[in-house]
């Protein structure tokens, strides 16, 4: 390679260009890759470079330290000074009194009470009512027969009365002994309407089955005028 240098002078300002005359032999195409990329990775370094340079240099950010809220005091409670109290003087002692000795006394037992016609009516005894009446010996004629009712261990029974003489009654649960039905008056005996079995009226007996026991029984008397359920 020979170089040639010329000097000009134009308006003042000299110029230098130098011509280069290359006698050597072409480059091949790897060794012209090679000159390329060497020229690529040279300008993206300067190009960094000085955007590196252009950019102002980071602000250092300070922390201001946070202001404590002051704390309030309480004002002291004022201590209350305890007054020495007057001790009471000693009371005499009261003399001993003679204590009431307990008594015994009887437990209160159910009394028989009296009817209005006088006549004592026996503890616990409960009188038969038909309609919101107590049933007397007025309302019943002998051999007639009646439903009545009475309070039993709080519960209201109902029964069939029939007068048997002046003095004597009888009362049946009117419930059928064969499977539990209603039983009713039916002229001059008692019927069950769910099988048709019949009993006596007076005692209860079966007459006809399919039953095949009587009916109960509540145990009833005639006091003064008022027939009751005695227990």
């Amino acid at each position: 390679m020979y170089a040639y240098l010329r000097t000009e002078q134009s308006k003042g300002i000299d110029w230098v260009t130098m011509d280069i005359h290359s006698h050597q032999p072409k480059l091949t195409g790897r060794r012209k890759f090679i000159s390329i990329l060497a020229g690529v990775l040279s300008a993206i370094a300067i190009g960094e470079r000085a955007l590196a340079a252009k950019k102002p240099p980071a602000k250092k950010v300070v922390k201001k330290p946070a202001k404590k809220a002051p704390v309030k005091k309480a004002p002291a409670k004022p201590v209350a000074k305890s007054t020495p109290s007057a001790s009471p003087s000693p009371s005499p002692s009261p003399s001993a009194t003679a204590s009431s000795t307990p008594t015994s006394t009887p437990s209160a037992t159910a009394t028989p009470s009296s009817s209005p016609s006088g006549v004592t009516v026996p503890a616990d005894a409960k009188a038969l009512t038909v309609a919101g009446k107590n049933l007397t010996a007025s309302d019943l004629a002998i051999g007639a027969t009646t439903a009545a009712t009475f309070p039993k261990n709080g519960i209201t029974t109902a029964v069939l009365v029939t007068r048997i003489d002046e003095k004597n009654f009888v009362a049946l649960k009117p419930i059928c002994t064969h499977a539990g039905g209603p039983v009713e008056l039916s002229g001059s005996s008692l019927v069950c309407i769910w099988h048709n079995s019949r009993f006596n009226q007076r005692t209860g007996a079966v007459i006809n089955g399919p039953a095949d026991m009587a009916l109960p029984k509540e145990n009833v008397a005639l006091v003064g005028d008022i027939v009751y359920y005695v227990p």
